[in-house]
């Protein structure tokens, strides 16, 4: 059974510690017009995908975070994607298992802020600048998705944490809000 618990305020640290420490679900409908009041809701889910996939990318079983931040930007979200992954990765750095971080990685070193933004078009130029090809021996074009290799390839390289952004309209989700 899980726990269910609305929590209110920005996402800082307390909030993420607490969130992290506790099963939350999602809201209901009716919840959900309550987000003005509440400012912030996080979700931590078990997921479990049916469709077949072939890249290591999209696995069957994960958790994932989902938040419902009402009246958010775009720059506000990065923001938070940003302090979510960093207070995980100190939190993870200061507990106990923290030495297996290092033994996977020995040059492991705890992220800088603030993370790199980078266009998709951007990043597309940068893989053609470096020669970057695709499996087919072709260069990167405006509207490729970029796959994981290239994308190690590139944060390896420019050795920062980059969050890439505004991906063409004809790559999102139909769902998904368009950049003004």
């Amino acid at each position: 059974m899980l726990e269910t618990k609305a929590l209110t305020g920005p996402l800082d640290a307390t909030w993420l510690r607490l969130a992290t420490d506790t099963h939350i679900c999602s809201l209901d409908p009716p919840g959900q017009a309550c987000l003005k009041r509440l400012q912030a809701h996080l979700a931590l889910w078990n997921n479990h995908r049916a469709e077949q996939s072939r890249t290591r990318r999209n696995l069957a079983e994960f958790t994932h975070v989902e938040t419902e931040c009402p009246f958010l930007t775009f720059q506000h979200l990065l923001n938070r994607l940003e302090d979510l992954v960093c207070n995980v990765v100190d939190r993870v750095l200061k507990s106990p298992v923290a030495s297996i971080v290092y033994d996977l990685n020995l040059s492991f070193k705890p992220l800088k802020r603030p993370f790199r933004r980078m266009n998709s078009s951007d990043a597309i130029e940068w893989l053609r600048e470096h020669s970057a090809k695709k499996e087919d021996t072709i260069l990167y074009e405006f509207g490729d998705d970029i796959p994981e290799a290239p994308e190690i390839l590139m944060t390896d390289t420019i050795n920062e944490s980059i969050l890439l952004c505004r991906f063409p309209v004809e790559n999102k989700f139909f769902y998904t809000q368009q950049y003004p």
